[in-house]
């Protein structure tokens, strides 16, 4: 009786269980997609003087690099998001947010907290984004 109990003693003992605790855990940091880069600035650029300030508002969205652990990377695509933004007439701005679609309003609304969190930034500038956002989804 004692031989198999000291056998599964042993292969209980195999396991580390110290890889569970928590001052050991280690973020995955190599796991990030490479691709995610943000939006092209020269893309967005040409559509902006171009006139397609619709067209150069989905381009920015569509690729977001929301999902991206690089801070650098996202605070690059808040700016370029900022100068697509500005582009457009304050008049124009509910037609611009009519042209998006769902996900893309959830994309605007994150970017317009984002934007709450800079207070060197005009906050009427987010605030009419934000209204416009919230009136076309309700």
């Amino acid at each position: 009786m004692s031989k198999s109990l000291s056998g599964s003693v042993s292969a209980f003992r195999k396991i580390d269980v110290d890889q569970y605790n928590e001052d050991y855990y280690k973020d995955d940091e190599g796991t990030e997609v490479s691709s995610v880069t943000g939006p092209d600035e020269a893309e967005v650029t040409n559509l902006l003087n171009q006139g397609k300030n619709i067209d150069a508002l989905k381009v920015v969205f569509r690729s977001a690099p929301l999902g991206s652990k690089n801070q650098t990377v996202k605070n690059s695509a808040l700016s370029l998001v900022m100068k697509v933004l500005m582009s457009f007439k304050p008049s124009d701005i509910d037609k611009a947010v009519g042209a998006l679609d769902s996900e893309m309003l959830d994309t605007l609304m994150k970017y317009v907290y984002r934007g709450f969190e800079i207070p060197s930034e005009g906050l009427c500038f987010w605030w009419t984004w934000k209204y416009h956002a919230c009136t076309y989804r309700s």
